[in-house]
């Protein structure tokens, strides 16, 4: 059983300057889940505002400390965010990113394991699907300490069913597994009201498969050069407290699978149990498919290990082997 007692000290936030470290930074500090937070990013005088402001409006509010750091300052973290990216470009797939946050991700690699190799990594960094497979290539670590952050996919899928149905989404629930991009699979079978196993008419799954599969095309159109910021914070400390057995929602991850849903050397967005230590993850939950279902899920693990492979490939073009 989950210790929900515990309460892990101290958070590093990669990329701290950004949109969505710095909404992860507030968020979660409100939450009191951590004592303290650290940010790290190459934009030190953006860091050196954030620190400012968010130690003055933490005051009365949390007990949670803020301040800036290098690398070094890692050191003794419970959890690491990896939330740094260069995602401004206009693009159609988050996959198009692989080349832009490659150097990214191997550099935070090499960070990790020189000063923080016993905390638990959460990979927000896309093509994260990806990411988390050559972050577990390259630190070597047990897979229950990497997850990719895939909250928002099963709490859009919420969103999208209500407007489906024609309810209030926050009566409905449904699990999304699969790639964090375009392979992503709705789960139709998992989707309740009310808590009860609703069928969906088959005019209900088209209309929020259609609005799914819209979402990120109609996010990209408008060309703002930001990702999405306030609901991933809010995401990000629900799987922060899922991960501690004591959140209102179950944990959902992207991690490398080995053997569960007949795929093994792959990551992917699946629900998973957390373990006691209230740092790392126990086990993936295995939900029954429909046979599309599956077929989607075989699909989104091609595609991954595909892009998997061309990331090597880079790599190794580079000089990196």
């Amino acid at each position: 059983m989950a210790d929900h007692s515990r309460k892990p000290s101290k958070l590093t936030i990669i990329g701290g300057a950004g949109g969505l470290g710095s909404a992860i930074a507030f968020h979660v500090g409100l939450s009191g889940l951590f004592d303290e937070i650290v940010l790290i990013d190459p934009a030190r005088n953006v860091l050196a505002t954030h620190e400012i402001d968010l130690r003055e409006c933490f005051v009365g509010e949390t007990s949670t400390r803020v301040r800036s750091g290098l690398w070094a300052d890692s050191s003794g973290s419970d959890v690491v965010l990896m939330c740094t990216s260069r995602t401004g470009a206009q693009v159609e797939s988050r996959n198009d990113y692989l080349h832009a946050n490659l150097a990214l991700v191997l550099e935070a690699a090499e960070n990790l394991n020189r000063h923080a190799a016993d905390s638990f990594l959460v990979v927000a960094t896309v093509p994260l699907d990806v990411f988390v497979m050559l972050f577990a290539d390259r630190l070597g670590w047990p897979r229950h300490r990497i997850l990719g952050y895939t909250y928002n996919d099963s709490h859009r899928f919420r969103w999208i069913l209500g407007k489906a149905l024609g309810l209030d989404p926050a009566r409905v629930r449904g699990v999304v597994l699969g790639e964090h991009g375009e392979g992503q699979v709705p789960v139709f079978s998992s989707v309740t009201v009310d808590g009860e196993p609703r069928v969906l008419e088959s005019s209900e799954r088209d209309e929020a498969a259609s609005l799914l599969g819209l979402w990120y095309p109609c996010w990209q159109q408008h060309n703002a050069g930001r990702t999405t910021t306030w609901s991933s914070a809010v995401g990000m400390c629900r799987t922060l407290q899922a991960l501690r057995g004591g959140g209102p929602e179950p944990l959902m991850g992207s991690v490398v699978l080995e053997g569960e849903y007949g795929h093994s050397g792959v990551a992917l967005g699946v629900p998973l149990k957390p373990a006691a230590d209230g740092a790392s993850w126990a086990e993936v939950v295995e939900l029954p498919l429909e046979q599309e279902e599956r077929a989607a899920f075989d699909q989104a693990a091609r595609d991954v290990r595909a892009l998997y492979l061309k990331a090597k490939g880079a790599k190794e073009a580079d000089g990196d082997k």
